[in-house]
């Protein structure tokens, strides 16, 4: 008689089967995540900038049209910092202001002074935080691409104890950001521009990144075989023989020339842009005065949110900034904005 084998477990052939549907549909699902993860990312960053521009809008409403930015910090109640703000130069007055702000905030009153720092580069926006009260650190201002700052955030007082990451230290990658600052700096003290005035000729610079790449490597590239270096594996290069003599007497005829064109390209093109804009923006603001009379940085406000939104204001900000205002309201105020045909340069 024969007898029925009950089967245990499964063949092999199975198995490969089950491991190949798995792995199918890890390859289906992952890039989707990975997406749906760059556009969290995403929304992230432009929920940032928006808080910020509209902090900017209020802030210069609130300092007669002023953007924001260092000056210095006479009053601070840390004696260092009056000191640098009674004796130092501009640039020591502004990381004096920046310490101020970042030891108010952070309630770490030890917070020590940078040497050889410039602020302005990257962290300009703690005029903002401190106008703001924020409590530092602040995530509206770190990317979520940041892992730096992100992981420094994540533990600010051991990590700048222990010297891993601190708030004030330049990236690897801000030679440029410096660069044009060193070129703003240059064109305000040999009087380009009045006192108070930033001449905008970084925007011309990085609307045509291969013209400036290319004023750069006219330099360094025929001086690169002449210098003798070792890289490390983070990346960090090191000059071994003596370069000096070769930044003595350099020929920089060719980055003139650009910077020259730089500076055409913005008066004929950015700077006239930007001017339109800002007649049109003037234009709008009284336009909506004769329908409402409303204050500047209310109306400052629905004019930043009709350019974030395509000339309209969506319902959302309407309902949380403008719900004492009529549908027939909105509707002139939209109709005046659109009539002067403003866009962001």
């Amino acid at each position: 008689m024969r007898r029925n084998r009950t089967r245990m477990g499964f063949t092999l052939i199975e198995l490969l089967v089950v491991i190949a549907i798995i792995a199918l549909l890890i390859g289906i699902l992952l890039p989707a995540l990975g997406e749906a993860r760059r556009a969290a990312k995403l929304a992230i960053s432009l929920s940032n900038l928006r808080q910020f521009s509209i902090a900017a809008a209020t802030y210069a409403s609130d300092f007669e049209d002023r953007i924001y930015a260092f000056t210095a910090a006479p009053n601070s109640t840390y004696p260092d910092i009056r000191e640098l703000a009674r004796t130092g130069t501009p640039i020591r007055q502004a990381v004096g202001q920046q310490i101020d702000i970042i030891r108010r905030r952070t309630g770490r009153d030890n917070f020590p002074i940078p040497e050889r720092h410039i602020p302005h580069v990257l962290y300009s926006h703690l005029i903002l935080n401190d106008y703001l009260a924020q409590r530092l650190p602040e995530k509206m201002v770190v990317s979520p691409e940041d892992e730096f700052r992100i992981n420094w955030q994540i533990d600010p007082v051991n990590n700048h104890d222990l010297g891993v990451w601190q708030p004030y230290q330049e990236p690897q990658d801000g030679n440029g950001r410096i660069h044009r600052f060193l070129i703003h700096n240059i064109l305000a003290r040999h009087g380009f521009t009045p006192n108070g005035i930033m001449f905008p000729v970084s925007a011309g610079m990085l609307n045509n990144l291969t013209a400036y790449d290319a004023s750069l490597e006219a330099f360094s590239l025929p001086l690169l075989p002449l210098v003798d270096y070792v890289m490390a594996a983070d990346g960090r290069m090191t000059v071994t023989n003596d370069t000096g003599v070769w930044y003595e007497y350099p020929d920089l005829t060719a980055q003139c020339e650009t910077l020259f064109s730089f500076i055409e390209l913005t008066i004929n093109t950015e700077l006239a842009d930007a001017l339109s804009f800002l007649a049109n923006y003037d234009a709008s603001k009284e336009a909506i005065q004769e329908v409402v009379d409303m204050p500047n940085r209310q109306i400052d406000l629905f004019i930043r949110f009709c350019l974030q939104n395509k000339h309209r204001l969506s319902s959302r900000k309407r309902a949380s900034h403008f719900g004492v205002l009529s549908a027939e309201e909105i509707a002139q105020f939209e109709a005046r904005r659109q009539a002067r045909g403003a866009t962001e340069p």
